[in-house]
């Protein structure tokens, strides 16, 4: 699990640094859950070269999604 928490750090750290106690857990874990997914996209178009030249040309499309355990509700980003 450290090696899970040290990768989602830089995408969630930064929402939960700005809310400061102002959101409650359940508030805070949807914006952090949202934020991880943002950051795992820029950060996959950006330290994969072949990905990042198919988004350029447009034979491909990146999309977040962010999956509902309870509902199995998916909720494109």
């Amino acid at each position: 699990m450290p090696g899970l928490v040290d990768a989602m750090r830089p995408g969630i750290e930064p929402v939960v640094t700005q809310s400061a106690g102002s959101l409650s857990p359940a508030a805070l874990l949807a914006e952090a859950t949202i934020a991880n997914v943002h950051h795992t996209l820029r950060d996959l178009r950006g330290t994969s070269p072949v990905l990042s030249r198919a988004i350029a040309e447009g034979r491909v499309a990146t999309a977040g999604a962010v999956y509902d355990i309870a509902s199995g509700k998916v909720t494109l980003i």
